[in-house]
């Protein structure tokens, strides 16, 4: 091939690229349009109706559906960032991509602006999260967003649904094939990075009880074990696990009864309560039919006010 066609080949391929790049900055153009237009639509939609308002009147679908675009908006965020990495392996057009992701990550942290400030307007936030080492307004927009307190009738409902329960067998839930999930798995990964963010931060409530019974733990089994399908347990990683399920039960139990209490909810008696720190229970006083406990009836349950959002 002479001088003269490689010339031509060459600037074939240079105006390919040049016009590749035109039609990039013109999606990224329409992309920054589209995602203002939503901004503004966002924050219109969480504006106060009124000046004397603290807190947006913002029901709670509306908030659900805030926070389902804001989950949305982040995966695409990740999904275009795990591109870019991908390019950047085999030295593709990256900068083709970067606007859009800039662009992406404006739009992902405007959200969290306008989700930060609903939260922090909430009853369950002023009430229970402020004084929670670790847990800000976006977690607990996690929380808001998959938990109905009003469906859990005990304490132990919520633990199962958030996925600190155990089974028959005394293992901690978990996915298995071809069986149904008793828990949410994305709520169940929110609160394992709310755990390790408690014990990182040592939270002086629940990192306290997550020491003890790691403690505890170890004490009762001070060696590992090889289970009949040749795994170990009670070794280091195991303990850990165990420690921090009986952290987060903690921590969702309180969160039941300072959110059913919020909203006005019955809630049934606690087994200290009943019975105190008695370890013998009669079984007369233990067996029978159960009998409605209910504490905390304080009010008619608001389910549109997000104020209430502590719902």
């Amino acid at each position: 091939m002479d001088k003269l066609a490689l010339k031509a080949l060459e600037k074939s391929k240079q105006q390919a690229r040049l016009e590749e790049a035109a039609k990039e900055a013109e999606r990224a153009v329409r992309y920054k349009r589209s995602e203002d237009l939503k901004r503004a639509q966002l924050k219109s939609a969480l504006e106060p109706s009124s000046s004397n308002l603290v807190v947006p009147n913002v029901g709670i679908q509306v908030f659900r559906n805030i926070f389902g675009a804001y989950m949305q908006a982040t995966e695409l965020r990740i999904a275009m960032q795990l591109r870019i990495g991908a390019l950047k392996k085999v030295g593709g057009p990256v900068h083709l991509y970067l606007a859009t992701f800039e662009n992406m990550k404006l739009h992902e942290n405007s959200m969290e602006k306008e989700i930060s400030r609903v939260v922090k307007g909430t009853r369950i936030w002023t009430g229970f999260a402020t004084n929670k080492k670790g847990l800000g307004p976006i977690l607990l927009g996690w929380l808001i967003y998959y938990i109905d307190v009003a469906r859990c009738k005990t304490p132990s409902s919520l633990i199962q649904y958030c996925g600190f329960a155990v089974d028959k067998e005394g293992r901690g839930d978990r996915l298995r094939k071809g069986v149904q999930a008793r828990f949410n798995p994305k709520l169940k990964g929110k609160l394992y990075l709310l755990a390790e963010t408690f014990i990182m931060l040592k939270n002086p409530k629940y990192y306290n009880e997550y020491v003890k019974a790691k403690k505890k733990l170890r004490t009762r089994f001070p060696e590992a074990i090889v289970r009949p399908d040749g795994k170990l347990k009670y070794n280091d990683m195991h303990i850990h696990q165990m420690a921090i399920r009986k952290m987060m039960r903690l921590f969702l139990t309180d969160l039941y009864y300072t959110w059913s209490k919020l909203r006005g909810l019955p809630t049934v008696i606690t087994y200290k309560e009943r019975y105190g720190n008695r370890l013998n229970i009669k079984p007369e006083e233990s067996s029978g039919k159960s009998k409605s406990y209910t504490i905390g009836l304080g009010g008619e349950i608001e389910d549109n006010a997000v104020g209430d959002l502590g719902d």
